[in-house]
């Protein structure tokens, strides 16, 4: 990592800032993260990009910033230690953040976080697994803060694990929503869901909160469990059912929308309602 100074808490853990800016320039949040977890690769690569390459994930954190109104909700599903969710914490306009995150490392980060940069009057953290329902499961955990999933991995892989799967509280896509209270309190939701290969079947099972209307735009990860097989096939039956209901997919291109087609591609693909369309 590029030589820089960061302040760091009382009880020692490191502030990382923003790279998105208050009018007077100072960052609007702080990711707050472990001294331990500074070398973990999931967290190495957060910080590598948000101090020197323009923000992690930068284009997809704007496209929602941009587009929150009063009166939104914003989902975090799989909120890692709250890159989106702090961004949307701190947009000026007054919305709530539902942050869901299993892994207890993170949920413990995101919880610091949240009250350090005081949105803890926005921001519920929920610590669980989003999946097509409610119940315990077994997530297979990578060797760091990002990547475990609720599906098993391949069998090369399982026979090289060396960490056993993590029994999680699992809830719904419309429990997640639910925590923040009825949908008739917000005007619209938006969502991300980075769940490693969980997406499809989450949404198959989200068909009422996805005809409510109240849905503006989903931004779904396309990973390596969506590249061929019955990972791809699974991924293009889901993007059938939202383009049936009205929603047309997108992905960013040098931080603009563009159409997204089916490829074997890992990308983010932005799902959006007739009503952010044109």
């Amino acid at each position: 990592m590029s030589k820089t100074t960061l302040a760091t808490t009382p009880d020692g853990y490191v502030l990382v800032p923003s790279v998105l800016r208050r009018p007077d320039r100072s960052p609007r949040f702080n990711f707050v993260v472990a001294q331990a977890l500074m070398n973990d690769l999931g967290i190495k690569h957060l910080v590598q990009h948000e101090l020197f390459h323009g923000g992690f994930e930068i284009a997809a954190r704007r496209f929602f910033d941009h587009h929150l109104r009063d009166g939104d909700l914003f989902l975090d599903i799989g909120a890692h230690v709250g890159s989106f969710a702090l961004t949307m914490a701190t947009n000026p306009a007054h919305i709530r953040v539902v942050a869901v995150e299993p892994l207890p490392l993170n949920v413990h980060q995101l919880i610091k976080a949240v009250h350090a940069n005081q949105v803890q009057d926005r921001v519920a953290v929920v610590a669980a697994a989003v999946d097509q329902q409610r119940g315990m499961a077994q997530l297979h955990l990578s060797q760091g803060t990002m990547g475990g999933s609720l599906l098993p991995p391949r069998a090369e892989l399982a026979k090289a694990a060396t960490l056993a799967p993590l029994h999680v509280p699992t809830i719904t896509l419309a429990d997640a929503a639910a925590v923040a209270g009825p949908l008739t309190n917000f005007k619209r939701v938006f969502a991300k869901l980075d769940v490693e290969g969980v997406e499809p079947r989450l949404l198959a099972a989200s068909q009422d909160l996805l005809e409510s209307g109240k849905i503006a735009a989903l931004l779904v990860e396309k990973g390596n469990t969506a590249a061929g097989g019955e990972g791809l096939a699974a991924f293009a039956a889901m993007l059938e059912r939202l383009q049936a209901l009205g929603f047309a997919a997108h992905r960013f291109d040098a931080g603009h929308l563009v159409p997204y087609v089916l490829g074997p591609d890992n990308t983010d693909v932005v799902l959006l309602s007739p009503g952010l369309q044109g």
